[in-house]
């Protein structure tokens, strides 16, 4: 098994799958385009599609025991960017439909901190859970647990 994660080629990845993928968002930009053709709402599509693109290649080749040794930084980049939501800095954090849950980046455009911080606590859950263990879980562990979970979900509407 370890050999496989350390000699990963392009013969190994399945291209199937990616290219059924990249097809099913295809035809939901095509389909946005049909509806309303003078919005660019399906370019934002094909944007995010391209994101998700370099997003996974790097995913796939990369093994995931490194991504295990990252996940606290991950984690604290993600509360991170959800206090810089809460911090009014003019054309950086925005107030959308009466809520300030975006950021905007500078040549990227805007996006919700929150997604992000959906995947890295999922991340540092599976680290801290994810530990082999000789017993059942103690109730500090559980605690502990509780806690990363509740930093990410609920610690910004507490500021």
């Amino acid at each position: 098994m370890v050999a496989v994660l350390k000699h990963r080629r392009l013969r190994d990845f399945d291209w199937l799958v990616a290219a059924l993928a990249i097809m099913i968002v295809c035809f939901g930009a095509w389909e946005i385009h049909n509806a309303q053709p003078t919005e660019t709402f399906w370019q934002k599509q094909l944007i995010g599609l391209g994101v998700a693109l370099v997003a996974m290649f790097a995913i796939a080749f990369t093994d995931y025991r490194r991504v295990m040794e990252l996940a606290p930084v991950f984690y604290v980049f993600g509360l991170l960017l959800l206090v810089l939501v809460l911090v009014p800095i003019p054309g950086v954090s925005l107030k959308i439909n009466g809520h300030r849950s975006w950021l905007r980046v500078p040549g990227l455009g805007t996006f919700q901190p929150s997604e992000f911080v959906k995947v890295t606590t999922a991340i540092m859950l599976a680290r801290y859970f994810g530990k082999q263990r000789h017993a059942v879980l103690t109730l500090k562990e559980m605690a502990m647990g509780c806690a990363i979970f509740g930093c990410a979900r609920w610690w910004p509407r507490w500021c």
